[in-house]
C-alpha cells in the first residue's frame, strides 16, 4: 500500500508529460517552425536547434552560396594606367629631354627612361587622358634617328597572387572537404660514414708579372663625345702619334718613341681634358688569346662580320664585299653569303682594318653555324 502510494506521484507526472507532448508535437508535425518546442519526453528543444535543423529539413546548401561570386571577387591580371604611356625601342644615345620633345609641349607631366640588358625604353606620364592617346598616336610606328617606336597605354600588373575560384558545378577539392589522412613518417634515413678528407694541392706557380708596352699610353676618364682628333691634340707635345684605339670613356694611344710615351705619363696624369680629370698611364699588354676553335660548319661562303657601328648601311656593306648574295643584318654584325671561295676569303682578309669609315678595326671570320 505504502509502495502503491509512493509511484502515484511519479505515474501522474508521467501522464501529465505524456499529455503536453502530446498537444506540441501536433503544431509541429503539420508545419509551424514555432520555438521553443517540447518532445515526446517533455524536453524543451531550444532556438537555436531548431534553426539549424529547420535547413537541414528543407535541403537548401547554405554554405555553397559564397562560392558563386568568388571569381568575381578576384583580382584583375593587370590595370591599364589611362594617362602613362610606354615607348620601346628607343635610341640608346637619346636623353629625358629628347624623348620628351617628341610629344606636344606642356602635355608632360613626367619622363623616365628605362635602360635594361643594352635597350632603351621610356615611361611617360601625361596631364590628361587625351594627351596620352596623342601621344601614342604622334610615336607608334615611327621612326626616330633610325629605330621603329612602339607605344602603349602602361598596364601595372598586379603583385597579388589570387587564388582561382572552382567553376559552377565544380566540385570542392577533397582536401577541402575532409582532413587530409596523416601522410606516413619518412623513414630516417641513415647517414653515410664521412669521406676521407682529400689530398691538399699544390700551390700553382705564381703567373709572371705583365710587362708595359714602352710605346703604348692607356687614358682613362674621357669625357663623352671625345674624338681622335682631340686626344692627337691632347698628345701632341709628346711626339709622333703612329695610332689610336678609341673606346667609350678612354684611349690607347701609340707614340713613336718610348721617351715620349713616358714623358705623357708623367706630364698628362692627374691633367684635365674638358672637364674632366683624366688618367695616364703606360697600357699594359693584352692577356693572350686562347686557340680559336675549329668551325662546326662546312659552308665556306658564309662569313660573319662583327663589330660594326650601330645603324649601319647595308648597301655600303654590300659594296664593299665583292660577290655579296645575302646579307642577313642584325644590330652590331652581319651574315654575308657570298657567290665564290675566293670572295668569302677576300673578305676575311680584311679582318683587323676598319671598314665602312669606322675608328675600330671589324672582326671577320667564318659563320660558326
Amino acid at each position: 500500500m505504502a509502495d502503491t502510494e509512493a509511484a502515484a506521484p511519479q505515474r501522474r507526472r508521467r501522464q501529465r508529460n505524456e499529455a503536453q507532448g502530446e498537444e506540441t508535437t501536433q503544431p509541429a508535425a503539420e508545419g509551424a517552425a514555432a520555438a521553443p518546442q517540447r518532445g515526446a519526453g517533455g524536453r524543451r528543444r531550444g532556438p537555436r536547434r531548431a534553426r539549424a535543423a529547420a535547413p537541414a529539413a528543407d535541403g537548401a546548401a547554405p554554405a555553397a552560396a559564397p562560392a558563386a561570386g568568388a571569381a568575381d571577387a578576384a583580382p584583375p591580371a593587370g590595370k591599364i594606367v589611362p594617362t602613362e604611356i610606354f615607348v620601346r625601342n628607343i635610341q640608346r644615345n637619346m636623353t629625358k629631354e629628347s624623348v620628351t620633345a617628341l610629344f606636344a609641349a606642356d602635355s608632360v607631366k613626367n619622363t623616365r627612361l628605362v635602360r635594361r640588358f643594352g635597350r632603351l625604353s621610356a615611361h611617360i606620364t601625361f596631364n590628361t587622358e587625351e594627351g596620352a592617346t596623342a601621344g601614342i598616336a604622334a610615336v607608334d610606328n615611327q621612326t626616330v634617328e633610325g629605330r621603329v617606336l612602339h607605344a602603349s597605354l602602361y598596364r601595372k600588373l598586379s603583385r597579388t597572387r589570387s587564388k582561382k575560384a572552382p567553376a559552377d558545378g565544380a566540385e570542392a577539392p577533397a582536401a577541402a572537404a575532409a582532413p587530409a589522412a596523416a601522410a606516413p613518417k619518412k623513414e630516417r634515413k641513415q647517414r653515410k660514414p664521412a669521406a676521407a678528407p682529400a689530398a691538399k694541392r699544390e700551390p700553382r706557380e705564381p703567373a709572371a708579372p705583365a710587362t708595359p708596352n714602352p710605346l703604348s699610353v692607356w687614358i682613362g676618364n674621357l669625357p663623352t663625345g671625345s674624338t681622335e682628333e682631340t686626344v692627337r691634340a691632347f698628345f701632341r707635345a709628346y711626339g709622333t702619334i703612329t695610332t689610336i684605339h678609341l673606346g667609350a670613356n678612354y684611349a690607347h694611344v701609340h707614340l713613336e718613341t718610348a721617351e715620349g710615351a713616358a714623358a705623357a705619363v708623367t706630364g698628362l696624369n692627374g691633367k684635365k681634358f674638358g672637364e674632366n680629370e683624366v688618367k695616364v698611364e703606360a697600357a699594359r699588354p693584352r692577356r693572350p688569346r686562347r686557340p680559336a676553335r675549329e668551325p662546326t660548319n662546312t659552308n665556306n661562303l658564309k662569313v660573319w662580320v662583327g663589330r660594326l657601328q650601330e645603324g649601319y648601311d647595308v648597301n655600303a656593306l654590300s659594296t664593299l664585299f665583292a660577290g655579296a648574295l645575302q646579307i642577313d643584318q642584325h644590330d652590331r654584325y652581319a651574315y654575308i653569303t657570298f657567290d665564290t671561295e675566293a670572295n668569302a676569303q677576300r673578305a676575311k682578309d680584311l679582318n683587323g682594318q676598319p671598314i665602312l669609315g669606322m675608328s675600330t678595326p671589324a672582326s671577320i671570320g667564318v659563320a660558326r653555324f
